[in-house]
């Protein structure tokens, strides 16, 4: 675990390192965002909630890697995979379950990934999708905790 997290913070002073100015210069393949969706959803089906911390906090540090203008195509491109199952189930189970789980790093995890999500209109509008505030709920209830981790 330890070895992640080192990982992690290799791509925050990458970040750091190249004055908030990401590296990356092209957004995430669908394939590779299809692969991010398959391996959150197994990781909550099969309860690891350390696989599933993983793969959020991942998501999100390659969010923050890509350059400010493409940040909007990664929001784009998550919506478009529909990694948290909102279009294809027409709900927001899958994000309000993850948020059910009593995990302080999950929730860090997940929050910070949703905010990304919710840093454009577009992704305001998956997070309300067909005007479910469901997510929102469980998004603001998690945050009313003190994250322990």
């Amino acid at each position: 675990m330890v070895e992640k997290y080192k990982v992690q913070l290799g791509k925050y002073h990458k970040i750091v390192v190249n004055e908030g100015r990401p590296a990356g210069k092209e957004a995430f393949t669908d394939a590779i965002m299809k692969g991010c969706k398959d391996k959150i959803a197994n990781a909550l089906k099969e309860n690891n909630d350390e696989a599933l911390t993983n793969q959020l906090l991942s998501l999100r540090v390659n969010a923050l890697q890509i350059a400010p203008t493409l940040r909007r195509e990664f929001v784009q491109q998550v919506i478009k995979t529909d990694v948290f199952n909102v279009v294809q189930t027409g709900n927001m189970d899958f994000i309000s379950s993850i948020l059910a789980k009593e995990n302080g790093p999950l929730w860090h995890a997940a929050t910070s990934m949703l905010s990304v999500i919710a840093s454009t209109a577009e992704g305001v509008e998956y997070l309300t999708y067909n005007n479910n505030m469901d997510g929102v709920r469980a998004i603001i209830k998690v945050t009313k905790h003190k994250i322990i981790f």
